[in-house]
């Protein structure tokens, strides 16, 4: 800590006064901020009794149907018959939770009730469930007020949230992606990918720039010499960092990086 902040802390310094003359607004603004946001909690369920006992039952059997649908279109499950399994054990339980908050935090357009099937990973057992956190077929019950959990069992062909299996899984798609784009995976840092692409119609610039000397790649190309008109370097770069489910993107030219939008949006 710094010589002047120390100062905020030492009552009878002028900092001191000048810093703790707005402690009681702040703290009046975070108790509020937090009641609020705990009464907001109070209303949304919390898994699939909760909602069809809600008042605005409707709005969440909407969301309900609406997240099961993109499921099913994504191909997560096969549905087999519960006398078909060979082996119980294989078989882990998930239900509905609803999940609005969480939503609403990070995409502020979202208005209406949203939800996501968790699955409860926690009864899954390593050795038994998955391996290496990882496991090529996994059996769970299917979604309360869906099909027939006393008939039919859910095969799932993708991860689902809340699997002990599904940071692995994730992890491994993301990285094809990527790969899929021409992204190299630093061998130093494999949450790091970095792409780098010549930007000069006249002159092919160092496409495997040395990123510890970055500024040799980033020579001015005039406008009309662009292969990415927004890009005013000799070299375009992409570098995407992903930690769990959290990528970020960083770039000196904004076509590049929404071509790669394009292609995550296409495969995953």
């Amino acid at each position: 800590m710094s010589h002047s902040n120390v100062l905020k802390y030492i009552k009878g310094a002028e900092k001191y006064e000048a810093h703790h003359v707005n402690q009681p607004a702040l703290n009046s603004t975070f108790h509020t901020a937090l009641s609020s946001n705990m009464t907001q909690s109070n209303n949304v369920p919390e898994n699939y009794k909760d909602a069809i006992a809600a008042s605005d039952v409707a709005a969440w059997m909407k969301a309900c149907d609406v997240e099961m649908g993109n499921l099913r279109l994504l191909g997560c499950w096969e549905v087999p018959r519960r006398s078909s399994l060979t082996s119980p054990s294989k078989r882990i339980s998930h239900e509905k939770s609803i999940d609005i908050q969480d939503k609403r935090a990070w995409r502020s357009k979202i208005s209406q009730p949203s939800i996501e099937i968790v699955a409860k990973g926690y009864s899954q057992v390593q050795g038994l469930h998955y391996f290496e956190s990882y496991a090529p077929a996994v059996y769970c019950e299917c979604a309360e007020g869906y099909e027939d959990r006393s008939k039919y069992v859910y095969r799932l062909l993708c991860h689902l949230y809340g699997m002990k299996d599904s940071p692995r899984g994730w992890g491994q798609l993301f990285a094809n992606v990527c790969k899929d784009f021409g992204l190299t995976n630093l061998k130093s840092d494999e949450c790091f990918f970095v792409k780098s692409v010549n930007n000069s119609k006249s002159q092919i610039h160092n496409i495997h720039p040395n990123l510890a000397k970055i500024n040799d790649a980033t020579a001015f190309v005039p406008k009309n010499d662009r292969i990415y008109s927004d890009c005013p370097h000799a070299t375009a770069i992409l570098i995407i960092a992903s930690y769990l489910d959290d990528n970020l993107a960083f770039t000196n030219c904004e076509a590049l990086a929404a071509e790669f939008e394009v292609q995550c949006n296409v495969k995953i």
